[in-house]
């Protein structure tokens, strides 16, 4: 009931989540993120993305708060009704939070759960996957390898992400097919196989992730 009652508050205004940030109450989510109630997982994960939806800065309280990393352990191994909550969670973020945030949420592995996910069989939870994943790759737009490669592109399909993204076109849902085909269509039609494309990861530039080619020459790559 008390983690019910807080999400219920997030839900309101970003001044209401304000004051729930403001009053210390994320630091304590870790220990409701871990539980083995699984209830208390998915409730949590709920509370949590009332918060992402909100300003940069109150995304920027959870990441501090060191919640994502469980939020993405209950994305990859929770039940479904907690995989949906923690989907909703990190796809507010992608959506309201900065290139760095987004950047951060990447190195800390939520590509391959969102790629999982895809297999469901809720259209809903389909599209806010697709949304999230849009959202990463625009944002690694900017940080193109010298060969052009987006590396959240290189990411997606190391997951096997472009396999469940065409088999998406196949939906008889209008919004899946629809931002599906986008997605193939925006980020990856253009595969020039054997194009000295190099392997690309998440690297680690004073304390932070981001996005950087693995054996890049110049100091700090395609860091912030």
């Amino acid at each position: 009931p008390a983690v019910r009652a807080l999400g219920n508050i997030v839900t309101g205004d970003d001044n209401q989540t304000q004051f729930v940030v403001d009053s210390q109450a994320l630091p304590p989510m870790m220990h409701l993120l871990t539980a083995s109630k699984e209830t208390l997982r998915k409730e949590a994960c709920w509370a949590v993305s009332n918060v992402t939806a909100g300003t940069q800065s109150q995304i920027q309280a959870v990441i501090d708060s060191n919640l994502i990393p469980l939020v993405i352990k209950c994305l990859a191994d929770g039940d479904f009704r907690t995989r949906k909550e923690a989907a909703w969670a990190l796809s507010n973020l992608t959506t309201e939070g900065t290139a760095e945030q987004i950047s951060y949420i990447v190195g800390q592995g939520c590509i391959k759960p969102f790629v999982e996910l895809l297999d469901c069989h809720d259209n809903k939870i389909i599209g806010v996957v697709l949304d999230a994943l849009h959202n990463i790759l625009k944002t690694a737009e900017a940080f193109k390898s010298p060969e052009g490669e987006n590396p959240a592109a290189t990411w997606i399909e190391e997951a096997d992400g472009i396999e469940a993204i065409e088999l998406l076109q196949e939906s008889e849902s209008d919004d899946v097919y629809e931002k599906a085909l986008h997605l193939i269509e925006t980020y990856f039609c253009d595969d020039d196989e054997g194009a000295g494309v190099e392997e690309l990861q998440p690297a680690v530039a004073n304390g932070a992730y981001t996005f950087t080619e693995a054996n890049a020459v110049t100091a700090g790559g395609f860091s912030f």
